[in-house]
């Protein structure tokens, strides 16, 4: 929903921000609605609900969810880190903590009858470990990713099989570099 809440806003152009990759930093977020400029009332109640959503999703916190699937195999996938349509039944387990140099995030997953047959029905998929160095986050884990302009899922990689344990950079702030010579 929130990356939606983004795009919306992307296309009133209330704010400039690049997401053909997903997920993005709070920080890039946050700048962003900075230098918004809404023009409706809508825009100023989307902009509320992003930062409503950044302020939660920066605390220490337990969670818990559980979810069911009563359709086949074929949904399409979403911008959810934990896609119901890969299984009859999941619950996840996560404890997240971090502050502004550093993130963290270790989340148990179990599936009851998994898409395919190799997979675990126990698995870490969006744990990560991340930190800061300058105006980059470097991060590694099992964090599901969106590269492309695709809304339902990403155009270069499918997200209907577990994420990729690996490692991965991004700018914590989108703005353009202030050497002339870049």
């Amino acid at each position: 929903a929130v990356r939606d809440n983004i795009q919306t806003l992307i296309n009133n152009g209330v704010i400039h921000l690049n997401i053909s990759t997903w997920p993005l930093s709070s920080e890039a977020i946050e700048s962003a609605l900075e230098k918004a400029t809404p023009k409706t009332s809508n825009d100023h109640t989307l902009i509320m609900d992003i930062k409503t959503y950044l302020a939660q999703a920066g605390q220490n916190k337990i969670e818990y969810s559980l979810a069911g699937n009563t359709d086949n195999y074929n949904a399409p996938a979403s911008f959810d880190p934990n896609p119901a349509h890969l299984t009859r039944a999941r619950a996840a387990v996560a404890v997240k903590m971090g502050n502004d140099n550093w993130d963290g995030k270790l989340q148990v997953n179990y599936m009851n009858h998994t898409l395919k047959n190799d997979q675990d029905n126990v698995n870490l998929n969006g744990s990560y470990l991340a930190g800061k160095v300058y105006n980059q986050w470097i991060s590694v884990g099992k964090i599901p990713a969106w590269w492309g302009p695709g809304q339902d899922a990403s155009l270069i990689r499918s997200d209907n099989g577990n994420p990729i344990t690996g490692l991965s950079m991004q700018r914590a702030r989108q703005e353009p570099f202030k050497n002339k010579w870049l």
